[in-house]
C-alpha cells in the first residue's frame, strides 16, 4: 500500500511520443520535398485552420532526419508551442491526432494529384452534374487528342478506358434531348466498347494474379491444388478455365476500339501458357518474342513486371541447372536488358531494389564477369535508394574481393556493411565461412566454425 501511494506522489513522467508513434512513423517517410509540401498544405486555410499544428509542424521541421533523437519528446513539443503553460497531455495528443490526420489527407490529395486518369474521369463527371455541357466537350476534345496519341496499355489503362466510356455515355443520356435510332446504336457500341474494355482489364489482372499465385507455389514448394474451398488461387484458375480466350481474341481482334490491344492480350495469354506447362521451354521463347514486339506499347510497370516473369521463369531450378539450354547466359542477358532499359523503374519506384541489385551482382560473378560486375557496382550503384548506395557498394567490394582472392580486402570491405538486411548478413556469413576455408581452416576448421555458428544462431 505504501509503495502505491509513492508511486501516485511522483510527479509524471511523459512518455517521449517518439516511440510507437504512427505520426512520426509517417513523416519519417516523407522526403524533404514532401516535408516542404506538407508545411505548405498545413498552413493553407483551405485544409488546416488551427495555427499550433502549424507551429508543431515548424518544430518537427528541425528534428528532419532524425525522429529518433531522445530531446523530441511530447512535453519539449508543448513547450515551444504553448510557451509559459503547464504541459496538457489530453491537449498534446489531440494535436497529434490533427496533424497524423492531415498527413493522411496530405498523402490521398498527393496520390490523387498524380493520377492524371483518376483526375479527368472526376472533373468529367464534376462538369456533366453541373450542367456544363460547352467546358465538358472542350475537355472531351483534348482528352480524344491525348488518347489518339502513343498509347502505353495496362490493367488500368483498360479500366480506365471502361470508366471513361461510361462517363461520355451517361453525359450524352443525360444531356441529348432528342435521339434518334443511330443515336442510340451510338450508344450500344459505345457500351459494348465500355465493356470489352473492361474484360481486357480482368483478364489480364487475373492473369498476373495467378502468376503471383504460381511464384508462391515455385518459390514455398506447394502442390497444385485445383480446388478452391481448400486454397486462394483455384477459383482464379476456375474462372480463366471458363472462359473461351480464343474467341475472346479473336474479338478483340475483330472490333475496331480494341483492335490494336489483341497483340497486348496476346502476351498475357503467352504467360499463361508457360504458367501452364513450364517444362515446355517454347513457351517460354514465344512469350519472350511476344514481349519484345509490344514492348513500346506497354506501361513502365507493364514491362517490369513482365521482365521480372521472364526472369524468374530462368531461375526454376529445372532451368537454372539444365544442360540442354544456357539459362544463366539467358538470365543475364535479361538483367542487362533490364538494367539498361531501366525497366525496374515505375511510378511507384524509381530505384534499383536491392534484390536485384544483389542478383545481377551475384550472377555476374558467377559466370567470371568480374569487370563487368566492377563497372556494375560503381555505375549502377547510383540507381539504388541513396541509403542503400555505400552499403551494397561495401557488399559488392567485399563479393568481389573474395572472388580476386583478396581475402584481407573482402572482410574488411565486409565489415563495412550495414547487416540489417538478413539475406546480406546471411550471405556475408558464408563468405566468412568461404575465407576461413580458404585461408587457413581447411574442411575440418570450416565445418567445426561452421557448427559453432550454427549454434550461435539457436541461441
Amino acid at each position: 500500500m505504501i509503495a502505491y501511494l509513492y508511486a501516485y506522489s511522483q510527479p509524471l513522467k511523459v512518455a517521449n511520443f517518439r516511440m510507437n508513434n504512427k505520426l512520426i512513423h509517417v513523416l519519417k517517410t516523407f522526403s524533404r520535398e514532401e516535408f516542404k509540401n506538407f508545411k505548405r498544405f498545413v498552413s493553407s486555410p483551405y485544409f488546416n485552420r488551427n495555427k499550433p499544428q502549424v507551429r508543431m509542424l515548424d518544430e518537427l521541421k528541425l528534428f528532419y532526419g532524425g525522429f529518433d533523437s531522445p530531446k523530441l519528446s511530447k512535453d519539449y513539443l508543448f513547450a515551444k508551442i504553448y510557451p509559459g503553460k503547464q504541459y496538457n497531455d489530453s491537449t498534446m495528443r489531440s494535436l497529434i491526432a490533427d496533424l497524423l490526420y492531415l498527413a493522411e489527407d496530405f498523402l490521398a490529395c498527393e496520390k490523387f494529384n498524380s493520377d492524371s486518369r483518376r483526375k479527368t474521369l472526376c472533373l468529367l463527371q464534376s462538369l456533366s452534374e453541373r450542367g456544363l455541357e460547352n467546358v465538358y466537350k472542350e475537355n472531351m476534345k483534348a482528352l480524344k487528342l491525348e488518347k489518339s496519341g502513343e498509347v502505353q496499355a495496362d490493367w488500368e489503362y483498360f479500366y480506365w478506358l471502361h470508366e471513361l466510356e461510361e462517363n461520355l455515355r451517361d453525359f450524352r443520356i443525360s444531356h441529348d434531348r432528342v435521339v434518334h435510332k443511330d443515336g442510340l446504336r451510338a450508344r450500344i457500341e459505345q457500351t459494348e466498347q465500355s465493356y470489352l474494355y473492361l474484360t481486357l482489364s480482368y483478364v489480364i489482372k487475373m492473369v498476373m494474379g495467378l502468376y503471383k499465385i504460381w511464384l508462391y507455389e515455385q518459390n514455398f514448394a506447394l502442390e497444385f491444388v485445383d480446388d478452391s474451398t481448400r486454397r486462394e488461387g483455384g477459383a482464379i484458375r476456375n474462372i480463366i478455365g471458363a472462359i473461351d480466350l480464343g474467341r475472346l481474341k479473336e474479338i478483340i481482334k475483330c472490333t475496331p476500339a480494341t483492335a490494336q490491344f489483341a497483340s497486348i492480350l496476346e502476351v498475357y495469354l503467352a504467360l499463361l501458357q508457360i504458367l501452364s506447362d513450364t517444362a515446355d521451354r517454347n513457351k517460354y521463347f514465344e512469350y519472350k518474342q511476344l514481349v519484345l514486339e509490344n514492348l513500346t506499347k506497354m506501361s513502365d510497370f507493364e514491362k517490369g513486371f513482365h521482365y521480372s516473369s521472364l526472369i524468374n521463369y530462368c531461375n526454376l531450378e529445372h532451368n537454372f541447372t539444365s544442360q540442354e539450354f544456357n539459362f544463366k547466359e539467358e538470365l543475364f542477358e535479361l538483367y542487362e536488358e533490364m538494367l539498361y532499359g531501366e525497366y525496374y523503374k515505375n511510378p511507384k519506384n524509381v530505384y534499383l531494389s536491392v534484390s536485384l541489385f544483389r542478383a545481377m551482382l551475384l550472377l555476374a560473378l558467377k559466370l567470371k564477369k568480374f569487370s563487368w560486375a566492377e563497372n556494375f557496382a560503381a555505375g549502377h550503384g547510383k540507381h539504388l535508394h541513396p541509403k542503400h548506395i555505400a552499403n551494397l557498394q561495401n557488399y559488392a567490394a567485399a563479393m568481389l574481393a573474395f572472388e580476386m582472392h583478396d581475402y584481407a580486402q573482402s572482410l574488411d570491405n565486409a565489415a563495412k556493411v550495414d547487416l540489417n538486411n538478413f539475406i546480406l548478413k546471411y550471405d556475408l556469413d558464408i563468405l566468412r565461412l568461404k575465407i576461413y576455408y580458404e585461408r587457413r581452416g581447411g574442411y575440418e576448421g570450416t565445418r567445426l566454425c561452421a557448427r559453432m555458428y550454427a549454434v550461435s544462431k539457436r541461441r
